[in-house]
């Protein structure tokens, strides 16, 4: 029986690698030309605080950037409004003045510049006092239409220090 359970594997093995399947021709290395230059990882911060960055060999595609403040960015692609409610996607209901003050309520700011000013950290509640001051602050790259491009990002947490 272990025979015919090895003779199978085999047969799959082999099977599979004469169907031409294979990973060549893949990217697999991380953009890492965006930085977040401030505040420093693992840093306290007391609001409001800048949040700044570069981004080395810019291409034109990266024509904007969103500022994610305890929010996880969207795929790939996928247009930053997205993370809004389903009513404030259409812009006739919502014009882009609407869905950018939508968006920053939410804790995400948009800017085509290299720095934001964070006004504001979310108080969660239900939480240790420790998660409740930890946050992760995102930058990632948007095209003209608004869409995030490729897997540019950088993240840091910082811990909101309260006066």
């Amino acid at each position: 029986m272990r025979r015919d359970v090895m003779a199978l594997v085999l047969g799959v093995s082999v099977s599979v690698g004469l169907t031409g399947c294979s990973a060549s021709g893949l990217d697999f290395r991380a953009d890492d030309r965006l930085t977040i230059t401030l505040p420093a990882d693992r840093t306290g911060v007391t609001v409001p605080f800048p949040v700044t960055w570069t981004l080395s060999d810019p291409r034109p595609s990266e024509d904007s950037f969103a500022v994610l403040v305890d929010v996880s960015p969207p795929r790939p692609g996928t247009p930053i409004t997205d993370l809004l409610p389903e009513d404030q996607r259409n812009l006739e209901a919502c014009d882009v003045a609407c869905q950018t003050a939508a968006l920053a309520t939410r804790g995400v700011l948009l800017t085509s510049g290299n720095e934001v000013l964070i006004p504001a950290l979310p108080r969660p509640t239900g939480v240790s006092e420790e998660q409740a001051r930890r946050h992760r602050i995102t930058v990632i790259a948007l095209d003209e239409e608004g869409r995030r491009v490729g897997e540019l990002a950088d993240s840091v947490d910082v811990d909101e220090v309260f006066r």
